[in-house]
């Protein structure tokens, strides 16, 4: 078990409550605490709850539905340490268990693939210095602190560490999926992240956003479509390339189409401070790789 260990319950149902009241019983020399609040609907406060009271060098968060591997601390931590002196996030491959068993390969980490789209997994190590330098999880962007999280970390110069293999185990359900209630709410908590980062995004997105925030405070009850007639179309386009699986096909079409015939070079976004590293299993580093580039040669996402 790890020196110090954190429940920061908020709707995670009583079963998880009993876990850890359990584990406080019978481990009395373990530094085990159990944090109850009311539920929030946002994931980011209860982990900011137990950011408060973790005490740890390293900090890895874990969902309650969700499994660690029994050695992913040590292949974790062994992964880390070569970059102590520095923010460090180490994470790997995820294993699902439950409705499928499918192992979801991550890529190798690239900052501006990260402004479009999240593939870093939310059970991950990281320094916890580096937790503090970004202010922990962002509120207002439920379903996606973890993303805007990460970008939180990329932008403070965090060494990024891939481990080519699972660590950690997620529970995959029937109805697996964004939902409609997510799909509903993603353009709104995108314009949200937008607006949370303006220094990284382009001036046609930061646009969009603040029109659409305009538009709706709230989360709408039925998501806009896109097409021609849209006021920002590049942003637009952006969006459905980024997260093709929440749009209609005649959506995704058009966009495809856009981008094709209006190529635009990024300007802003985010430098790479640090190049990613990946390591084998044994904690060696397994290749030396550049900006963007994975260890196969082939283009990180």
């Amino acid at each position: 078990m790890p020196e110090a260990a954190g429940f920061a319950r908020s709707g995670a149902g009583v079963a998880s409550a009993l876990v850890a009241e359990t584990l406080i019983r019978e481990n009395p020399g373990r530094a085990i605490k159990l944090i109850e609040r009311a539920n929030s609907g946002e994931p980011a406060i209860a982990r900011n709850s137990g950011l408060i009271y973790a005490r740890g060098e390293y900090l890895l968060p874990l969902d309650a539905d969700d499994c660690l591997l029994p050695d992913t601390l040590v292949r974790l931590l062994a992964a880390a340490e070569p970059f102590a002196a520095e923010r460090v996030v180490a994470y790997g491959f995820i294993q699902c268990f439950g409705a499928h068993r499918k192992l979801w390969k991550n890529t190798l980490f690239h900052p501006n693939a990260l402004l479009r789209k999240n593939k870093l997994p939310n059970t991950s190590l990281l320094s916890r210095s580096l937790a503090d330098a970004v202010g922990g999880y962002p509120e207002r962007v439920p379903g996606y602190e973890d993303w805007a999280f990460w970008i939180g970390c990329a932008n403070a110069g965090a060494r990024f560490v891939q481990l080519p293999e699972p660590v950690y185990m997620y529970r995959a359900s029937a109805n697996e999926g964004m939902g409609k209630a997510a799909e509903r709410m993603h353009e709104w908590v995108v314009a949200n992240l937008f607006r949370r980062y303006p220094d990284l995004y382009e001036d046609e997105e930061l646009a969009w956003a603040e029109d659409y925030l305009r538009r709706h405070p709230d989360p709408p009850d039925v998501r806009e479509r896109h097409g021609p007639a849209d006021r920002f179309p590049w942003a637009a386009a952006m969006l459905i390339a980024a997260t093709p699986k929440l749009y209609a096909p005649d959506e995704i079409r058009w966009a495809a189409s856009y981008l094709e015939r209006n190529p635009r070079p990024i300007r802003r976004g985010l430098p790479m401070k640090k190049p990613p590293v990946q390591v084998a299993g044994n904690g060696r580093r397994a290749a030396a790789t550049g900006p963007g580039v994975s260890a196969g040669g082939t283009r990180a996402e």
